[in-house]
């Protein structure tokens, strides 16, 4: 992050070659942030700023302005791999997905610059790496959502385009479906239309995990799904009530996103009583999840959560043991590993008719040496190993006592301190008595 640094990098670029630089919108606050830009912008003339994930910036920096070509950019969008890639890691795959990540272009990062007299980040002052340490777990620091609001108001939220035209309310449909944090920023909020405005609500209580507000908010506007974000959020959120117009919509969304759709598809088997077709289904996902890292999160957490439940009402067990053999193995780069073994381990009690056995007692294994410090946990563990005669039974019966020692020192901890902020709020307003 430092200007020698980048002066570096420059010397090892060709003619009209780009830097591109991430930077944390997190635990930052506004002044480290015009601080990364001054020092960029030291080296480099033109900075462009890009959004990634909900907390992450890229900013690229080039001595001349970049000019994107639209109906290039377009078609190369349209071939593979660029189209899988962009669909799975940025869940959009058209030239206006693509540009939904834009946030500035060379006028907002100079404004940025000359916003305030800031020093450079040096090797012989890395003033960066101390204002980090001063902005952990900031409250009100520095938000994407102000920077992109600010770009729109000065007309720099767009890059110089040639050959082609561009969407640009598809483009701001995808930054909401994206996005649903931008919602919430006062500034971002000034400039959507009402419709656009119960589009993002329903975003926000999507990825909030409610999803009959997200349907309700959806319902009160007009538009049909036009985005791959969209067709995920209608679709799940029908299919969560068993509405089989979630159907087609299931359909449309396994052209971009298959394995996705499959998640979607099970919890609608699911809610319109077809228990074989959605185990089935959703043991196809969880399996597919050992080599491909790409769904949706909050749909890899519902499916957990849905597999135990389709688990639990199954008399025969067969279900539950096909769910139970389905998440044996992790996912690939171990994507939701404690939720994969919590809802294993759930299925597993289950399997052993609600008593700690030799199917928890496998699950359990694999949390080991590294536990889980929660009571419910470690009581499960303690009775496991001990039914099941396991070495660790000593271990776990003294961690869980160890647990139980803490819990009643902080819970007397926690009583003092209530008592005495009782006292303290009884005698404020009494008269002092000196003598």
């Amino acid at each position: 992050f430092t200007r020698e640094y980048y002066q570096s990098i420059d010397r090892c670029l060709q003619p009209g070659g780009m830097f591109f630089q991430w930077v944390q919108a997190y635990d930052i606050d506004d002044r480290t942030m015009q601080i990364f830009y001054s020092t960029l912008g030291s080296v480099f003339a033109n900075i462009e700023s890009w959004q990634t994930e909900t907390g992450d910036l890229l900013l690229l920096g080039s001595h001349e302005a970049v000019h994107y070509d639209a109906n290039a950019l377009r078609t190369r969008l349209a071939e593979e791999p660029f189209k899988s890639a962009l669909s799975a890691a940025w869940r959009g795959n058209t030239l206006e997905a693509f540009l939904a990540h834009y946030v500035g272009n060379r006028a907002l990062a100079d404004a940025l610059i000359h916003l305030s007299s800031n020093p450079l980040n040096t090797d012989d002052r890395t003033v960066i790496e101390f204002a980090f340490a001063r902005s952990v777990k900031l409250a009100h620091g520095f938000q994407i959502a102000n920077l992109r609001a600010s770009a729109s108001g000065a007309h720099a939220d767009r890059p110089e385009l040639i050959n082609g035209e561009v969407d640009w309310a598809l483009v701001d449909e995808e930054r909401l479906s994206m996005y649903p944090s931008l919602s919430g920023a006062a500034k971002f909020q000034e400039t959507l239309t009402p419709e656009q405005k119960s589009r993002a609500a329903a975003f926000a209580s999507y990825s909030d995990g409610d999803l009959p507000a997200a349907l309700r908010q959806w319902r009160e506007q007009s538009q049909e799904p036009r985005t791959l974000a969209q067709l995920q959020l209608v679709s799940e959120c029908l299919a969560s009530q068993g509405d089989s117009a979630a159907l087609p919509l299931i359909e449309k969304l396994a052209e971009a996103l298959p394995r996705d759709a499959k998640a979607i598809r099970a919890e609608f088997l699911w809610r319109d009583r077809r228990p074989q077709e959605a185990t089935d289904t959703l043991e196809s996902f969880l399996r597919g999840l050992r080599e491909d890292p790409w769904p949706s999160h909050e749909l890899i957490s519902r499916s957990m959560a849905r597999a135990e439940a389709i688990a639990r009402t199954d008399r025969s067990k067969i279900a539950a043991g096909l769910l139970y053999d389905a998440l044996a193995t992790p996912f690939c780069v171990f994507t939701s590993e404690s939720e994969r073994l919590a809802a294993r381990l759930g299925i597993g009690i289950y399997l052993d008719d609600d008593r700690p056995g030799e199917h928890a007692h496998a699950v359990l294994q694999a949390f080991e040496p590294y536990v889980v410090w929660q009571r419910n946990f470690l009581n499960t563990r303690k009775e496991c190993y001990l039914a099941q005669h396991s070495p660790l039974a000593k271990q776990a019966n003294r961690d869980f006592d160890e647990f139980m020692k803490r819990e009643v020192v902080t819970a007397d901890v926690s009583g003092l301190t209530k008592e005495i902020e009782a006292r303290a709020l009884h005698t404020q307003g009494q008269p002092s008595i000196r003598k």
